[in-house]
C-alpha cells in the first residue's frame, strides 16, 4: 500500500514543467492513497495564476486549474485543524 502526502509545491510540480515534475507524476500513479491538505488548493491555484503572470497564457492556465479540478477529486484532503498540527509537531521532535 503506497501512501503520499503531497504539500501544494508538489503538487504545482503535476501542473507546471518544473524539476521534479517526473518524480511527482511517478508517486501520484503509484499512490494508493494521496493525501493533501485541503488549503493546498488554493495554494496551488496561487502558484499557477503567478506562473501565468510570467510564462502561462490564460487558456493554459484554464486548462491546468480544470486538470486541478478534475484531479482533487481524488485526493485524500486532510484538515489542518489545530490537533493536526499538534500531531505533526510531536513526530517532528
Amino acid at each position: 500500500m503506497n501512501r503520499y502526502y503531497f504539500d501544494a509545491s508538489a503538487l504545482v510540480k503535476r501542473y507546471a514543467k518544473e524539476s521534479g515534475t517526473p518524480e511527482v507524476i511517478r508517486l501520484l500513479q503509484q499512490a494508493t492513497n494521496a493525501y493533501t491538505a485541503s488549503v493546498a488548493y488554493a495554494e496551488v491555484i496561487m502558484s499557477l495564476r503567478r506562473k501565468q503572470e510570467g510564462k502561462l497564457q490564460a487558456i493554459q492556465f484554464t486548462n491546468l486549474v480544470h486538470d486541478l479540478d478534475v484531479d482533487w477529486q481524488e485526493l485524500d484532503r486532510v484538515e489542518l485543524t489545530q490537533s493536526v498540527l499538534y500531531l505533526v509537531t510531536s513526530l517532528t521532535t
